[in-house]
């Protein structure tokens, strides 16, 4: 392996200037983004914690569209200077800042935070976390023209097209009973998963599935090719993306009570704690139960274990969750279901709902007969000679205008327009697990 020689990103070369805590996010069509502190704006000889009016770091960035070849320019990525704000714990160096940094890509953006301290109480800075995105690559700005020289009248012929129907869940509510007993498939850990065959197949999102992993912080990934997830953030609700720099989000995923859970006795007792499976009944009318009980990671008040399963009816698409006793009642936890970060079905997040005794179903919605969306197909009938110039204007989707002169008349059929494409919803961005 060779490297290429070493490339400075920070425009600033004051030596007695500093920059520190860089990140660099890459994204998956080779979009590099660069963040870093930086003393640019300081004019005094020196940062002076909590000093409001002693401006003395921005956070600056720097992207590279092509996997790094080139760079585009130095920029601000927080919108005001800071002066070095307050640290009031007297557990940590009292000039920290920015030791918590993080940057990522996700999908088309690249996302990342920092600390400033542009907000005073009582006169002195103090530390605050904000966080900003920037898409993945600039908007190509090419304008190629083309020239072209046609010898056919084309005649549009309509033809249809079927819209694709996307599965989803809905949820309805009713009570339940956890199911004791069942076979310990040995997952007693602090995050981390057991993989699991099932008795019969299931339908998830419209797609056949024979297998699972069990997760210990409640979750069910039910897809034949699962990734280890980390649980190092709180508060996420459904759609769960726990390790975007990493893994990424969770696919086809059930999360009956997705909280931070140990399956084990590392964080204090927990009689009979582990994750269990059974098989009820006789085919084809079988039920298969998987059902948790385990610590909290950060325990509530007073020891308190959580008890809660998943179960599965054989022929139907229904997904079942029903509710034993639990610390908070998912307090601190989310649930739901989701294919992806943009087609989800959130239950709770953060609210104590998830009361013993509770029983959610997930119930697939099926796809009726397909409209057609007729579509204009051209037929080619070979009897003129015409001349077009064509001059095409590239962005993220590329339009084009024609413009011809021809010796020749044509007949056509109008073209129906497309149907709009609603927008996913947003996600909220979540704080770090202490």
């Amino acid at each position: 392996m060779t490297f290429s020689a070493p490339f400075q990103l920070n425009t600033n070369t004051e030596p007695t200037k500093a920059q520190w805590m860089p990140n660099l996010s890459v994204s998956e069509a080779g979009s590099l983004l660069a963040t870093w502190y930086d003393e640019a704006p300081r004019t005094s000889a020196s940062c002076q914690p909590s000093s409001p009016t002693n401006l003395c770091y921005q956070m600056h960035s720097r992207k590279s569209p092509d996997n790094g070849v080139t760079w585009l320019a130095d920029e601000t990525t927080s919108d005001v200077a800071s002066p070095l704000p307050l640290q009031g714990d007297p557990g940590i160096q009292t000039l920290y800042a920015g030791d918590y940094d993080y940057g990522s890509a996700i999908l088309t953006k690249h996302v990342t935070s920092w600390v400033d301290g542009r907000n005073a109480i009582n006169g002195a800075s103090q530390q605050d976390a904000y966080t900003d995105r920037e898409p993945v690559g600039p908007t190509p700005t090419a304008s190629p023209s083309a020239t072209s020289t046609a010898t056919a009248s084309p005649t549009p012929t309509a033809t249809a097209t079927a819209t694709p129907c996307q599965t989803s869940y809905t949820t309805a509510t009713s009570t339940g009973t956890i199911t004791a007993g069942g076979t310990d498939i040995g997952n007693h850990c602090d995050d981390c998963n057991t993989d699991i065959v099932l008795p019969f197949p299931i339908n998830v999102y419209g797609a056949p599935v024979s297998a699972a992993t069990v997760g210990s912080n409640g979750d069910l990934q039910l897809t034949a090719t699962p990734t280890e997830k980390l649980f190092f953030v709180l508060a996420q609700c459904v759609p769960v993306d726990p390790d975007p720099a990493s893994h990424g989000p969770f696919l086809n995923t059930l999360f009956p009570y997705y909280e931070d859970l140990v399956t084990d006795e590392s964080v204090g007792p927990c009689t009979g704690c582990g994750v269990f499976t059974q098989t009820l009944g006789t085919a084809p009318n079988r039920q298969f139960v998987i059902r948790w009980k385990a610590n909290y990671f950060n325990s509530p008040p007073g020891p308190a274990q959580a008890e809660f399963e998943v179960l599965l009816t054989e022929g139907s698409n229904t997904l079942s969750v029903i509710y034993g006793a639990t610390g908070d009642s998912g307090l601190m936890g989310t649930s739901g279901i989701q294919q992806d970060l943009n087609v989800f079905t959130s239950f709770s997040c953060n609210t104590a709902t998830l009361t013993p005794g509770l029983r959610v179903d997930y119930i697939a919605t099926t796809c009726g007969s397909p409209t057609p969306t007729p579509t204009a197909t051209a037929t080619v009938t070979p009897t003129a000679t015409a001349a077009a110039t064509a001059t095409a204007t590239a962005t993220s989707t590329a339009t084009a205008t024609a413009t011809a002169t021809a010796t020749a008349t044509g007949t056509a059929t109008a073209t129906p327009a497309p149907r709009a494409t609603p927008a996913p919803r947003p996600r909220p961005t979540p704080p770090h697990r202490p």
